[in-house]
């Protein structure tokens, strides 16, 4: 796989204050576990609908990456035979969630 040149994972979408005159949607990223809360600003979204489900897209974008990153290598037979079926259940439940972030179902 391909070294990773973007902001590491987990990213998230996290609603502005729209009393404070901000209306949409700031995506984040913890940029180390041992830090507390999401602080490091990738992007803005305006607010809205359709802006919101964008939003949740983006932040999703570094699991949805590595999901396909996954399904790439399991395609391509450097997993052993042997741990196929279990990578392969592990691939589509995280797949699964990975899908329900990015709509907004979890």
């Amino acid at each position: 796989m391909s070294e990773t040149k973007h902001t590491a994972g987990p990213w998230v979408a996290i609603r502005s204050i729209p009393e404070e005159g901000c209306d949409g949607w700031w995506i984040k990223a913890q940029p180390h576990a041992a830090m507390r809360g999401f602080t490091n600003d990738l992007a803005w979204v305006n607010g809205g609908q359709e802006n919101e489900a964008n939003a949740r897209l983006i932040a999703a974008a570094p699991t949805l990456l590595s999901i396909a990153k996954r399904w790439a290598a399991l395609d391509g037979g450097r997993w052993l035979q042997e741990r196929y079926a279990r990578e392969k259940a592990e691939l589509l439940a995280d797949t699964a969630a990975a899908i329900a972030k990015a709509e907004g179902r979890s």
